[in-house]
């Protein structure tokens, strides 16, 4: 039987928590993202969110260290799809319940290195 949609009122508890998060790390002089709260994580019924930054693949190789710096998690690079010659980098954290993901797509340098 498919796991039915928590109650509204859940789901905006998860929100505002996730919103929480958000706000506290707009406080750090980090780079810029596009971030997304998302409705619901079904797997852990917690908050989720995700920041894409954005810019030349050079400039968003940058930003993706520096938020792995703060969020103290690795950038984990891997191609998009098979045979891609873009790369996917994803910083992934779990921050008071919240899961956080911060992320690009770049082209992929030439040799394959990062």
């Amino acid at each position: 039987m498919p796991e039915q949609y928590p109650p509204t009122s859940k789901v905006r508890s998860w929100q505002e928590q996730t919103a929480l998060v958000l706000a506290a790390l707009l406080r750090h002089d980090l780079p810029s993202a596009t971030w997304t709260i998302t409705d619901v994580l079904f797997a852990t019924h917690t908050g989720e969110m995700d920041g894409q930054v954005s810019g030349t693949d050079e400039e968003c190789r940058a930003k993706l260290d520096a938020w792995s710096a703060q969020l103290g998690a690795p950038v984990v690079w891997s191609p998009l799809h098979p045979n891609s010659t873009t790369l996917s980098g994803r910083v992934n954290v779990e921050i008071n319940g919240v899961r956080v993901e911060v992320w690009t797509h770049v082209t992929a340098p030439e040799g394959g290195a990062v």
